[in-house]
Order: C-alpha cells, then sequence, then structure tokens
C-alpha cells in the first residue's frame, strides 16, 4: 500500500502546460518519461525527527570503514564550478553519475542513457540563482519497468502519483527543488513489489513535524526528505517506507558545522548515513541528515565539492567498488557546491 499525502496551494501558471520528452508514455503535466514494457523500450527519442543542527565544512571529508569504525578527515575549501558533466556515457558500466546538469538538458541526457542500456536511480534537484539544476544517478536497465518525471507542479504531482498507483507503480524516491523560484517536483516510480509506505509533499515544517512523529510511530521511516525554503519558509516532501533501519536518527535543518558535529557522534555510535540532501534558506546552507545502525554499510562521504572534485571523486570512489547513495548540489554564496555520499 503506497499513501500520499499533500497539503499546500500552488496556483496552475502557463508552465505547468503539458509537456513530455521524446519517447514519453501518456500525457499530463511535466516532464517526463518511462519504460512499462522493457521490451519495447523507446529509443531515445529512534527517532529524532526533523530539527536540529549538524556535514562538514566546505571541502572536508568524511570516510568510514564499517558504520562501526574509521576515522574523518579534513580537506581544503573547495573551490567551486557548476553545469553539466557532459562526458559521453558510456556502456556496461555498474553506474553512471552526471553532476550539474541544468533541468532543461535532462531530458536528451535520460534518452542517452536510456540508449546506453540505462535506467534512472536516482535524481537531486537544486537551483543557483534562479537556474535549476540536477544530480542524476543511472544504472544498467534491469527488466522492470518504470516512470520518471521532472518539472511537476504540485497538482500535477499528485495526478502522477494517482495514474501511476493505478497502474501497479511504487514510488521510490520523490524530490522538490525551486525553478524560477516556483516549487517543483520530480518522482521515480518502478513496477516492482515493496513494502507499504506514505509519500508526502508541501509540509509546513509543523505539520512535517506532526506528521513524522506519526507514522514513525506507526513502523514508517524515513527513505528520503527533501526540504525548500519559499520566501524563509520550509516545505517538506518525502517518502517514508515501513522498514526497519536499526537505530537512526533524522536532522533536517543543520548548518555545516553542527552536520559535521553530528557526523562524528553518528560515526561513533555505529551509525552511517543513509540519505543527504541540501538546500538554502536565507542565504544560509542546511543539510538534511538520516543516519542508520542498518543495513551496515561501508562508506565514504565528502562535502564541499565543487563540480569537478564531484566527477573526480565519484571516478575514485567507483573503481574501489563504491557505488553513489546520495549526491546533493546547493548554493553557496552564489558558487555550486556537492555532498556526495558512496556505499558498498
Amino acid at each position: 500500500m503506497v499513501t500520499l499525502a499533500g497539503c499546500g496551494a500552488h496556483a496552475a501558471k502557463p508552465s505547468d502546460a503539458p509537456t513530455l520528452a521524446a519517447g514519453a508514455y501518456g500525457t499530463g503535466e511535466g516532464l517526463g518519461v518511462g519504460v512499462d514494457d522493457p521490451s519495447t523500450a523507446p529509443s531515445p527519442a529512534k527517532s529524532v525527527a526533523a530539527t536540529g543542527s549538524s556535514t562538514a565544512a566546505p571541502g572536508a571529508t568524511h570516510a568510514a570503514a564499517k558504520v562501526t569504525s574509521g576515522t574523518a578527515t579534513g580537506g581544503g575549501k573547495a573551490t567551486s564550478t557548476s553545469g553539466p558533466t557532459a562526458a559521453p556515457i558510456p556502456r556496461g558500466q555498474k553506474e553512471v553519475v552526471r553532476y550539474g546538469v541544468p533541468i532543461s538538458g535532462y531530458p536528451a541526457l535520460l534518452d542517452e542513457a536510456m540508449a546506453a542500456g540505462y535506467r534512472p536511480v536516482y535524481l537531486d534537484g537544486y537551483d543557483v540563482g534562479s537556474a535549476a539544476y540536477v544530480n542524476a544517478v543511472f544504472r544498467p536497465a534491469d527488466g522492470v519497468g518504470w516512470y520518471q518525471y521532472i518539472e511537476m507542479s504540485a497538482s500535477g504531482y499528485q495526478s502522477r502519483f494517482d495514474s501511476l498507483k493505478s497502474q501497479g507503480y511504487r514510488l521510490v524516491s520523490v524530490e522538490s527543488y525551486l525553478n524560477g523560484g516556483q516549487v517543483r517536483y520530480a518522482g521515480l516510480w518502478s513496477k516492482s513489489s515493496g513494502p507499504a509506505s506514505f509519500a508526502f509533499h508541501g509540509y509546513t515544517a509543523t505539520n512535517y513535524q506532526t506528521m513524522l512523529d506519526k507514522e514513525t510511530a506507526a513502523g514508517y521511516l524515513p527513505a528520503n526528505v527533501s526540504v525548500v525554503s519559499v520566501s524563509g519558509a520550509l516545505s517538506y516532501t518525502g517518502l517514508l517506507v515501513k522498514r526497519g533501519l536499526g537505530s537512526w536518527e533524522l536532522k533536517s535543518t543543520l548548518s555545516p558545522t553542527d552536520y559535521n558535529t553530528l557526523f562524528k557522534q553518528e560515526l561513533k555510535a555505529g551509525l552511517a548515513p543513509a540519505y543527504l540532501n541540501a538546500y538554502t534558506q536565507n542565504g544560509a546552507v542546511k543539510f538534511v541528515a538520516l543516519f542508520a545502525s542498518s543495513p551496515a554499510v561501508q562508506f565514504e562521504e565528502h562535502s564541499g565539492l565543487s563540480a569537478t572534485q564531484a566527477v573526480s571523486d565519484t571516478a575514485t570512489e567507483e573503481k574501489a567498488g563504491y557505488l553513489t547513495s546520495s549526491a546533493a548540489g546547493y548554493d553557496d554564496g552564489g558558487q555550486t557546491h556537492f555532498i556526495v555520499c558512496w556505499s558498498h
């Protein structure tokens, strides 16, 4: 069972008109594409809830060797770059990661990834200035049907959710971001079995905390939580899944200094990053961080990275057998920085 809850108003604008990427199935709001039958795929045409304060200072690196041990090491201040990492997508990789892709260029990237035999598994949306960008992770297509949509309004997302749920698709991740000052949503659905879940979007901080306390008490634990700041007011979107995380802690309003402190505390307690995200509120960088003791993983986490550093570090970690679990971009004083976690 999947439940979707939403609150808050969304005024329809001309930009909400239906537009689909080449090869997309269906109609409706937002840009999207999906593979219903992989054989006929389109060619490229303990809860602490949501308050708190703690990631490494810009340029810092955290490393952990099993979640129960490890050390944190510092690095220098990262210089920032932005823009797409536009190298051609190679075939036969365990994963392909792209950072800083302009939102308008993502449909073409997705088509390219599909043509090379991959499917999307992760998307992070963020804004720098008034422009929107995404970080994306693709992995080899596995024969499972899927749909992905970006640039959805609140009503468009609700419509997509209801439609795909009726067709047997399960929401596996949802992201919120700003584009031109407007809140937009991106979602990924999979035609696969899974535990019961609870999806929500557009919650105020107060309503989010109330909901989270209730749902976690019922066994629905965080999978991903995305936050955007609209004129200083926080809007929460995410997915809770009925599953076990062992000991866990979720914080959603962490300054970089506070995140760094929390990271060290959680590492010492045997918890690892299970999900990371970032946003800017009134010019200040904030992090969302979920730490959990289960499943036990080996991981590497780097923050304050430029796009060049994110690409280089990802290549290094992939060679060491790690895969990307979180890759969040954020506006740090007009410069683009990234916080990335790899695990295996």
